[in-house]
């Protein structure tokens, strides 16, 4: 596999990449004051299925104004690699204009994060304010009864907190794609914040990183 990106503050030489700003410190209510280390995260940038002419925009970081999670919509075995692979096939065939697989991170169901875009690219992940968000993909199709598994949420939340304070954003900045999208009735999934209430426990894990106890645990039901 490819091998994990730099931590925050670390420069890159690729002219398309965008280096990762030095985290500032956190401040606000439920923030400590501090640095949070990036999570391992395996690089899967420009190796990733794409239209062989589209391509999503480009943006300022200081455009981003909010992190909105997604679930996949593929069973949770199915790679990044074969979702844009069917995704780009589709497009092709039915004359679509999306240009590639719209997430910036996907995690896996072990907890493993990949990287799918750089943030300076503007996902087409929801219908509006595409340009302002970090689309960040939990792996799976959470509806009757399935929801995320809790390595999931764990490593979720660490890398929304990273994304938060990297960002210079809150944790009210923190939605789901059905809450921003007035056309979207499922995803993130059907539990995201009833039943299960999963999101709930992603914002703990988010909490947990921002106060600076990451080693805090959640008694999982």
């Amino acid at each position: 596999s490819a091998d994990p990106l730099p931590s925050a503050g670390a420069e890159t030489d690729e002219p398309d990449r965008v280096p990762r700003a030095e985290p500032p410190a956190l401040s606000g209510p439920g923030q400590g004051v501090g640095s949070i280390d990036a999570p391992p995260i395996v690089d899967r940038v420009g190796t990733i299925p794409k239209h062989p002419i589209l391509d999503f925009p480009k943006r300022r970081l200081s455009a981003i104004r909010q992190i909105v999670v997604h679930h996949s919509g593929f069973p949770s075995h199915v790679t990044p690699h074969a979702m844009a692979e069917s995704l780009v096939l589709d497009q092709l065939a039915t004359d679509g204009t999306e240009p590639g697989l719209p997430y910036h991170f996907v995690v896996q169901v072990d907890g493993t994060v990949e990287q799918i875009h750089d943030l300076s690219v503007a996902c087409h992940s929801t219908q509006d304010g595409h340009d302002s968000i970090v689309a960040v993909c939990l792996a799976g199709t959470f509806s009757q009864g399935i929801n995320p598994t809790p390595l999931q949420l764990e490593h979720a939340g660490h890398l929304i907190a990273w994304l938060l304070q990297t960002c210079y954003l809150s944790e009210a900045d923190i939605a789901g794609h059905r809450d921003v999208d007035p056309f979207e009735e499922v995803c993130p999934g059907e539990e995201w914040s009833k039943g299960h209430n999963w999101g709930q426990t992603l914002r703990y894990h988010v909490s947990r990183h921002l106060s600076g106890n990451p080693a805090d645990a959640l008694p999982v039901s």
